[in-house]
């Protein structure tokens, strides 16, 4: 919501700071080190990767009119694997969680009419990153070993409703019920009576008039197509692993980055290379993409250095060394300038 900040250090300390004090207002205890943290597209929820597990968070402020820290939406938890990476639909409702068991799977933050979690499956190594496509449910999936994986979803976003109960011991008025079983009355005398010259066609063995349904369309995801990013670059070092990945939705450019210190970046949906660079001797540790698509920054941890670039000129926006300490994570503010 442009005033919060979520981060956590190797103790599983996590701190909630307002940007507009500068001031840490919130801390939370995990027994266990996060590993990933990502707000919702509307500013009102906030996920963390932690081990097994993914923490939906409610954010405070005017958006949710919810101003206790660290008031928890939803927990979800899978035996097998730790979490290493979140990313939202547009609509802030499902979340594709990439994890080290070699695969991904889609969460609904509701409960939803004919939806249910969906493993993507098929990948060889653990997942470094993975994605929806924009205003889509489409997916990909990136692992270690150079794998991407493209998924097509088999409903829209807008089809999936939120499910309504209606509790059982709720009063109803009594002339409206005996007007429903009136009408209900009503409408197997027609059936009757259109049935006439063919009854047994509408009636089951036990004399029950059968009632046409309409078949549910069943929630699935189909692999579209597989694609290998790392056979030239195994030609040169068998042992080269991506090592950090971004999509920018928008302009469906992919930007990947390598141990031996390379970075390439494609155009999706056919995977076309760009270009390809060589930026350091030492493993490109985060990537991320400025708002627009138009820059990258990369950090190399090994050799303290911060490199942006501009993709489209093919130069260095900066290009900077020195950095003390090491550089786990990199990006853009809203507008670019920071």
């Amino acid at each position: 919501n442009g005033c919060l900040l979520v981060a956590s250090n190797e103790n599983g300390e996590t701190y909630m700071i307002s940007m507009i004090s500068q001031t840490v207002i919130h801390k939370y205890k995990f027994n266990r080190e996060p590993k990933f943290i990502k707000f919702s597209p509307n500013g009102k929820l906030f996920g963390i990767c932690v081990e097994e597990f993914v923490y939906i968070f409610k954010a405070p402020g005017i958006i949710t009119g919810q101003f206790n820290s660290f008031v928890i939406e939803r927990i979800f938890h899978d035996a097998h694997g730790e979490k290493t990476f979140i990313d939202w639909s547009f609509d802030s409702r499902f979340i594709l969680v990439g994890s080290r068991d070699n695969s991904a799977k889609v969460y609904g933050l509701k409960l939803l009419d004919n939806f249910r979690p969906y493993v993507l499956s098929g990948n060889t190594d653990a997942i470094v990153a993975c994605s929806f496509e924009n205003n889509s449910l489409d997916a990909i999936v990136v692992s270690r070993n150079g794998q991407l994986t493209r998924w097509e979803c088999s409903a829209k976003a807008e089809d999936l409703f939120e499910l309504e109960y209606i509790r059982d011991d709720e009063p109803v008025d009594k002339k409206q019920k005996e007007k429903d079983s009136d009408d209900e009355d009503d409408d197997i005398q027609e059936k009757d009576e259109d049935a006439a010259g063919n009854i047994a066609a509408d009636r089951d063995r036990q004399g029950k008039i059968i009632v046409e349904s309409k078949e549910r369309e069943n929630f699935f995801y189909k692999k579209l197509v597989r694609h290998y990013l790392m056979d030239e670059l195994k030609k040169e070092n068998r042992n080269v692993k991506l090592t950090a990945a971004s999509y920018h939705k928008k302009s469906r450019l992919l930007v990947t980055a390598y141990s031996t210190g390379a970075f390439c970046l494609h155009e999706l949906p056919d995977v076309s290379l760009i270009h390809s660079l060589n930026i350091s001797e030492y493993a490109v540790d985060t990537v991320s993409f400025n708002p627009t698509g138009d820059w990258i920054a990369l950090g190399v941890s090994g050799a303290g250095q911060l490199l942006v670039w501009e993709w489209q000129s093919e130069q260095y926006i900066m290009k900077q060394q020195g950095h003390s300490n090491v550089m786990s994570s990199l990006t853009y503010s809203s507008d670019g300038n920071f």
